[in-house]
């Protein structure tokens, strides 16, 4: 088994941990589960990106899935994949890399909910937590992975 592999597991397992975790509490500390489980599962997406590296001996000196693709002289299908889903502006992957940009601005914070977070956390409305779209990233990248191994195990 890889280290990649294996670091792409712990990690799509830590995001599930968090997700689970940030439907339980409010407030604060549901901001903070919430942005960790993104990070983490952002975590998990770029691990796979190495993951799918190693397989063909790529660099990796990469940061993103263009780098990734343009560093290759002959492209893997899975990438080709991950690119289509990645153009779609209303697919899973475009909204874990569009929750993961927001993160480095000051208007990504979303609405506090009770008085006592507003005077702890800035408040913005542009913003709002969405347990339904995370968990549905977290769904899809792990049943992605996960068929894109079968497939790569059976060729």
């Amino acid at each position: 088994m890889s280290s990649w592999l294996a670091k792409t597991n712990q990690q799509l397992y830590q995001a599930r941990l968090l997700i689970e975790l940030t439907e339980e509490k409010t407030d604060a500390v549901e901001l903070a589960l919430y942005q960790s489980s993104v990070y983490q599962l952002y975590l998990a997406y770029n691990s796979y990106l190495h993951e799918l590296a190693e397989a063909v001996r790529a660099e990796h000196g990469f940061s993103n899935l263009d780098e990734l693709v343009s560093s290759m002289s002959v492209v893997l299908g899975e990438l080709r994949e991950l690119e289509q889903i990645e153009a779609d502006s209303f697919s899973w992957l475009s909204w874990l890399l569009s929750e993961m940009e927001g993160f480095k601005t000051l208007s990504s914070l979303p609405a506090a909910k009770s008085p006592m977070v507003a005077n702890l956390i800035s408040s913005s409305s542009a913003s709002v937590i969405s347990i339904d779209q995370l968990t549905e990233a977290y769904q899809s990248l792990q049943s992605l992975i996960n068929e894109q191994r079968v497939n790569r195990s059976e060729s």
